[in-house]
């Protein structure tokens, strides 16, 4: 459907990058919703009662741990596409070997990640939304 809105679940304990990407995909069908935690983000996958997610972008390292990963697996056994972001060196390939898309936290992952999302959409809303 044209008009379809997609949903974005971001996974990160700092609220950056969902504030940026709400702010330059102004206009866009998206709807994203935040989780501070692996685990908050792992109970809701497949909860009926929440809107789940079209795609996921989660960091690599929340609190610390590493725990970005934990999402990966789960959005994989899911079938959801994921997005792992980290400013960890060597993150890339640990995300390579689960086959999910790796974005380096180095000041063009904004952009990068907005044209990820960009791709989820259809062309016509593309056209209409103002560009950033």
């Amino acid at each position: 459907m044209a008009g379809e809105r997609k949903t974005i679940w971001i996974v990160d304990d700092s609220p950056t990058v969902m504030q940026v990407l709400k702010i330059k995909s102004k206009g866009l069908p998206v709807d994203y919703v935040e989780h501070k935690t692996p685990d908050g983000a792992i109970s809701a996958l497949g909860n009926k009662d929440v809107v789940q997610p079209d795609k996921i972008i989660s960091d690599y390292n929340i609190e610390g741990n590493g725990d970005g990963m934990r999402v990966v697996a789960a959005a994989k056994e899911k079938g959801i596409p994921t997005i792992l972001i980290s400013a960890t060196a060597n993150v890339e390939n640990e995300a390579k070997k689960v086959g999910v898309t790796f974005l380096q936290k180095d000041g063009s992952h904004i952009p990068k990640l907005l044209e990820e999302v960009k791709k989820m959409l259809p062309a016509a809303s593309l056209q209409t939304a103002p560009s950033r």
